[in-house]
């Protein structure tokens, strides 16, 4: 059995995210080619408003040491750092701190008045209750999110000037 290339698989997850993230609406979503130092940015994904994506493909999980270096990586970038990692034949995962994920899902819930989507769709053709679930909600949700994620970088890069 061949020896996998580790390097050239953390690439291939790489482009696998930025096509997902394009596909999901993030146009500008690509790979930082660091290891060409096209970019000069240390991170992996760029493009997705209000991120500074680290990206691992790893059986083994080191989530606090990927954590680390997203921190260090996305350092006055005025970017959240957020890890998405997968082990083979497994879903993507993302991982980001506490404190980050409160302050976005605050934002959320205030900007939204925290209407629980069966309240809100029940009367959409979309709805579908037996999931308790809308396509309409979840495209309002990754919206609002990309807006906050958008005005907390606007205000950092100010905050620089």
């Amino acid at each position: 059995m061949p020896k996998i290339n580790s390097r050239e698989k953390g690439k291939r997850f790489e482009r696998e995210l930025a096509a997902v993230l394009r596909a999901e609406g993030y146009p500008d979503a690509r790979r930082t080619a660091q290891y060409c130092g096209n970019s000069g940015k240390a991170y992996d994904i760029e493009g997705v408003p209000g991120l500074a994506i680290e990206a691992k493909h790893r059986e083994r999980m080191e989530l606090y040491e990927w954590m680390a270096q997203a921190v260090r990586d996305s350092e006055g970038s005025g970017l959240l750092p957020v890890v998405m990692h997968r082990k083979n034949n497994a879903e993507t995962l993302v991982t980001m701190r506490f404190s980050d994920f409160l302050e976005i899902f605050r934002e959320y819930a205030n900007g939204l008045g925290v209407v629980r989507v069966d309240e809100c769709c029940k009367d959409c053709k979309e709805y579908d209750a037996e999931r308790n679930a809308c396509p309409r909600w979840n495209r309002v949700i990754r919206s609002t999110l990309a807006d906050i994620m958008v005005k907390r970088h606007t205000e950092a890069v100010i905050d620089e000037h």
